[in-house]
Order: structure tokens, then C-alpha cells, then sequence
């Protein structure tokens, strides 16, 4: 009984280390009109993206959706996106030629903090350290990065970790 239980757990084993790994199914991306941290978070949104579990259109929508979404956090809210797939039942490549249109850049930037936490230093220390100003774009700084391209939230986040620490302070609205 004993060497039933040892020769299922060599097998079981065995199986388990001719699976590939995670990622690495993962289709490649080949971009074309962008560079530098904005193609980076491009190819970084499309990584998970398992050409086997789509069909070919829904990948070729999934791969439009996931670059528009990687562009906004850097200000590209109208990007033109043409999607081409590589020949066969799973694409070992998409190729994803951007134009990414106007970058939006920041006209008024305004904080009203109300209550207490008006004389909050935590608050205060906040909107000081904020990364964003008039003139500049999203994505000039790490706080509308998503926590899976940062692996650390952005100062926003912070923000709202001290208003729902303190709830009896008053509010902060960005």
C-alpha cells in the first residue's frame, strides 16, 4: 500500500513540473509608436494575457482595452489602436501599432479639506507632498499607477488611508 501512495506522488510530481510556469503563456507584445515608461506600462498591462483562453477577436479586443487603460494612467485619453495578431488558432505575438493623440495635462488642481482636518498635519502633509500640479500630465508622477505596475499604492491612496483612519476630522476631497 505504501508504494502505491510513493510511485502516485512521484507521478503526481513529475506532472506537475512538465506544467509551464505562470507567465509563461503569456502573449508578446510588439509595440510600435510609443517608448519609454508609457510602451513599458503597455507590455506591463498586456503580460497576463493568455492568448490561449480568447478567441481571436475577444483577444484582439482584450489587447485595445488593456493598452487604452495602460495610456490613461499617463494622460492618453484618445489613443488610436490598431491590433494585429500573428497567424494561428493562439498568436504567439499581437502587434499594436499606437498613435497616441493629445496628452491631457492638468488645468486646475483644487483641495478643500473640511473639519477638523483642516489643522491635520497628517492631511497637510499630504496635500504638500501631493505630485501633481497645474501644467503637468497624469502619469509625471506614481499616483494614478496602479498598485500591479507600482507594486506600491501612490500617495492618493496614503491620502485616503489618513481620511479613513480619521473619520471624526472632517474630509479631504480631490
Amino acid at each position: 500500500m505504501e508504494n502505491r501512495v510513493g510511485v502516485r506522488l512521484i507521478a503526481a510530481t513529475l506532472v506537475l513540473g512538465l506544467l509551464p510556469a505562470p507567465g509563461v503563456l503569456a502573449i508578446e507584445a510588439r509595440i510600435e509608436g510609443l517608448d519609454g515608461n508609457v510602451a513599458d506600462n503597455v507590455r506591463h498591462y498586456l503580460e497576463g494575457l493568455d492568448e490561449t483562453q480568447y478567441s481571436r477577436t475577444r483577444l484582439e479586443g482584450e489587447s485595445r482595452r488593456r493598452t487604452a487603460e495602460a495610456m490613461r494612467v499617463y494622460g492618453y485619453y484618445e489613443p488610436q489602436i490598431e491590433v494585429r495578431l500573428a497567424e494561428g488558432e493562439a498568436p504567439g505575438y499581437v502587434e499594436i501599432a499606437i498613435e497616441p493623440g493629445p496628452r491631457v495635462r492638468i488645468e486646475t488642481l483644487d483641495f478643500r479639506l473640511e473639519g477638523d482636518a483642516r489643522e491635520d498635519p497628517p492631511f497637510q502633509e499630504a496635500i504638500d507632498a501631493f505630485p501633481l500640479a497645474v501644467g503637468r500630465a497624469p502619469g509625471s508622477c506614481a499616483l494614478r499607477q496602479p498598485a500591479r505596475e507600482t507594486g506600491q499604492p501612490g500617495p492618493g491612496a496614503w491620502l485616503l488611508r489618513v481620511a479613513l483612519r480619521r473619520p471624526s476630522h472632517g474630509s479631504a476631497t480631490l
